[in-house]
Formats: structure tokens, sequence, C-alpha cells
């Protein structure tokens, strides 16, 4: 689980539980540094990250379920199933928290999504 500060272009960690910190195989020290959206993005994959940004501060839905390329500390990358919840004050988008399960032969089987 983590929890994340909209801005304009990007977005930045301001809450991670330990589960987020082994998914994302980062050290507790660098998610507290300024860690960004776009980190999380492996790098072949960093072109989408701007739309993605641009769905979460629309305003047009409050909670979604994505597929991500979750870039991890290993540079190596992991496919998970992201739900977000966006949360807003005054209607403007102003912070998402996002619980992210790995995807595995095993689960996309039966969460249908092959």
């Amino acid at each position: 689980l983590s929890r994340w500060k909209l801005h304009p272009g990007d977005c930045y960690l301001l809450s991670f539980s330990y589960g987020f910190s082994e998914l994302s195989n980062y050290s507790p020290q660098i998610l507290s540094a300024g860690f960004r959206c776009l980190d999380l993005f492996a790098h072949e994959y960093q072109h989408l990250f701007q739309n993605f940004h641009q769905f979460m501060t629309s305003g047009h839905a409050e909670s979604f379920i994505t597929k991500l390329p979750l870039a991890r500390g290993t540079r190596d990358h992991h496919d998970v199933l992201a739900t977000l919840h966006i949360e807003f004050d005054q209607e403007t988008p102003v912070s998402t928290s996002i619980c992210m399960l790995p995807i595995t032969p095993k689960n996309l089987n039966s969460a249908n999504m092959q």
C-alpha cells in the first residue's frame, strides 16, 4: 500500500507500507527521499506515464484498476495489478492511495486477465 501526492506532471510518495517496500525492492530510505511515480515505471514504459498521470488527475474517476509494469530496485520489472483510489479537495484530485498485487500465473487465471 502506498499514498502519493499528485503534482502537475508527476506525483510524490507520501507514505508506504513494508509490503510496498518489499514489492518495489527499494529501501525505506530511498522511498522516503522524494520518490516519484515516474520512478515506478520501467524505463521502456515511461512514455506511458503521461497518459496514466493525466487520467489520475482528470477528475473523471474516483477509483480504478490497471495493470502496471512496476520498475523494481533490482532494475527488473514486474507486472502488477494496481487498485487506485483518488482523493479530492474541492473537486480537485490531490492524492491517491495505491494497492498493488504482483501478477502471477495463478492470480492471472483467477482474474481472467489473459
